[in-house]
């Protein structure tokens, strides 16, 4: 994903030492517009897992934001969709469900 001048128009929660997601750094917004948006892949409740090959994994909420903000241009990003797990569990038990009719 290209990083526009507006940065990559993205609000993020969680870290090391947060309360709502000490583990993981997730995506809490995706600013309507912004790099994000546009590229449209994205989603609110995605995991960032890496950024250009560094992981975000361990973090503080400070210095993923760090991470997100030093970079520059041309964005290599390695996210896990929760969305993504949450659509293939319903259509999996969907199918279940016809194969016992």
């Amino acid at each position: 994903m290209m990083k526009g001048a507006d940065g990559l128009g993205i609000q993020i929660t969680g870290g090391r030492g947060s309360r709502r997601s000490p583990h993981a750094i997730i995506i809490a917004r995706v600013e309507e517009g912004g790099s994000a948006y546009r590229d449209g892949r994205l989603k609110v409740g995605d995991e960032l897992l890496m950024i250009n090959g560094q992981s975000l994994v361990g973090l503080s909420h400070e210095e993923a934001v760090a991470l997100l903000r030093s970079a520059e241009g041309l964005i290599y990003l390695v996210v896990a969709s929760r969305v993504a797990a949450l659509r293939s569990i319903v259509f999996d038990a969907k199918a279940l469900r016809l194969d016992l009719w």
